[in-house]
């Protein structure tokens, strides 16, 4: 193991002389840096970028569950270890909820270094597992790629075949066949269009582009771009908004728009209706998209977000659909700086709820 920086939360130095002394007796290479305060502490963090964090549950000017929180939110890879005096079950199981990967009792330094070995382990698996998952969607990404222009040369001929069906004398059979081959090339090009955008903002490769737009005609935007699906199916698609600018990415807003308004389209029964709508309070702007259609069972909305779910209700409906779409909605809201929440009853219709903070 190569020499690994130890950031040593001890305002006893003869406690944190026996930590060393254990970690160098279990053949530890490293270089430790001590600390007792809320300041140095934070300092180091960043300063030192230590590989291994040891704390003390309670110091005089500081504690180590307030070090475990901030180490969370700034450095969560980082994998923290309580040694402690004293520590009670209650309390001991309260830090490993809360993050820490172990604690060892000051009175057991022999049980340190395999604490410490299990924690580099740990994070050793896990930086293996992402840098798997990372391959994986980097090869999502690049298959998508590959094939959107040979399907985007698939429609454009199916476009010509379909425009020509009459002068080419195509019979009534071959034109239907032309219009089911068309129907599948557009669902492909949409799952790869959702295929494409999950894997750049797993890869952090999406970044938004804010600029002031107008709520109102973004919303009108969606709404004549899915008329044609909603009157095929005898279903109102109205928009209740007025002219209200946001500082926003608006392809990436549509792009979330078009997802929830093509659901609302496919899981409304025939002569449903559907609603869009946006209005601003001191706080928030809020987006709305409504339908009467066939909801989600009570049971299954906590997961609604989550990648590849599929109600219940709607698979036994055998609409088509590949899971993803919900939970690009979901990242895509995060990464505008807004939340996304649902209110949904089965067979009686859904409405989801896009709020942003007006001083994002």
């Amino acid at each position: 193991m190569k020499e690994c920086k130890i950031l040593l939360l001890e305002d006893v130095l003869a406690d944190a002389e026996l930590i060393e002394r254990a970690l160098r007796k279990g053949g530890l290479a490293f270089v430790s840096k001590r600390v007792m305060t809320r300041e140095d502490f934070s300092h180091e963090l960043d300063a030192f970028a230590p590989d291994l964090i040891l704390a003390d549950y309670q110091l005089p000017q500081f504690d180590g569950l307030s070090a475990l929180a901030i180490t969370h939110e700034r450095h969560p890879d980082i994998p923290f270890i309580f040694v402690t005096g004293a520590m009670g079950e209650e309390r001991a199981v309260e830090t490993l909820k809360k993050g820490a990967m172990d604690y060892v009792l000051k009175d057991k330094l022999l049980h340190l270094m395999p604490a410490v070995e299990r924690a580099f382990r740990s994070v050793e698996v896990e930086n293996d597992r992402r840098s798997v998952e990372r391959v994986r969607i980097e090869f999502i990404s690049f298959v998508s790629h590959q094939l959107r222009t040979p399907l985007t040369a698939v429609r454009l001929g199916l476009e010509r075949l379909q425009k020509c069906s009459a002068a080419w004398k195509i019979p009534m059979e071959g034109s239907e066949y032309l219009a089911q081959m068309m129907r599948y090339a557009l669902h492909m090009s949409e799952t790869i269009r959702t295929m494409l955008n999950v894997s750049k903002i797993e890869i952090g490769r999406m970044q938004p582009d804010i600029v002031k737009a107008n709520i109102r005609e973004l919303l009108s935007d969606i709404q004549k771009q899915y008329a044609p699906d909603a009157a095929q199916k005898r279903q109102t698609l109205s928009v209740q908004a007025r002219s209200l600018m946001h500082m926003t990415d608006p392809a990436l807003l549509k792009e979330v728009l078009s997802n929830l308004v093509s659901n609302a389209v496919k899981y409304t029964p025939d002569g449903g209706r559907i609603g869009l709508g946006a209005q601003e309070d001191t706080k928030f702007l809020t987006i709305s998209v409504e339908d009467n259609g066939y909801g989600i069972p009570q049971d299954e909305q906590p997961q609604i977000f989550t990648k590849f779910f599929r109600g219940s209700n709607v698979l036994e409906r055998d609409v088509n659909g590949t899971g993803l779409g919900l939970y690009l909605v979901h990242e895509l809201i995060s990464l505008l700086g807004g939340s996304i929440t649902l209110q949904s009853k089965e067979n009686s219709g859904t409405t989801f709820l896009i709020q942003f903070p007006l001083s994002v």
